[in-house]
């Protein structure tokens, strides 16, 4: 069976979970400035000065956020987000939601036998989900062995979208 690897010695795992909340962290401090967590966008749209209105619904209250710069950073769920806004870079834009997962070890008598980054040989042209790995990660400071991913996939193409 043909395996590819690559070593790099001062290369290092990214807690991507850390980088959001130090920065989250550092907007905080800047003047208008404000978080919304665990909210949902209902409306996004350009105004003529260029402004944008994006209404949200927290709890089950809603209410329009006037902001200068919208970033879509919402992976699948970044459709539906186009398709508001009504951008140029929105039309012809489509994609079929991808999920990956992964079993995760953190016995410290099985990860300590490891420490590796290993992928397995992928066809060219294939998708990076259909190629499993087994890394070594550093997790909240904890050393652990995740293997995967696990793709999911389907033809649903919005959430609220048939099968079909």
């Amino acid at each position: 069976m043909p395996l590819a690897a690559t070593r790099v010695e001062h290369g290092a795992d990214v807690n991507f979970g850390a980088i959001a909340r130090n920065m989250s962290k550092h907007l905080q401090g800047l003047d208008n400035f404000e978080l919304s967590l665990n909210c949902e966008v209902k409306d996004l749209s350009k105004r003529a000065d260029g402004r944008w209105d994006v209404e949200i619904e927290q709890n089950g209250a809603r209410k329009t956020v006037d902001a200068k710069f919208v970033f879509l950073g919402a992976g699948g769920g970044a459709l539906p987000l186009l398709q508001m806004a009504d951008v140029k870079e929105g039309k012809g834009f489509g994609g079929f939601p991808v999920s990956g997962q992964w079993l995760v070890c953190e016995k410290p008598d099985i990860v300590e036998q490891h420490f590796a980054k290993v992928y397995g040989a992928a066809p060219i042209g294939a998708p990076p989900m259909s190629v499993p790995h087994l890394d070594t990660r550093i997790i909240d400071g904890k050393k652990a062995i995740l293997f995967g991913p696990f793709a999911g996939f389907t033809t649903k193409f919005l959430k609220t979208g048939t099968i079909f």
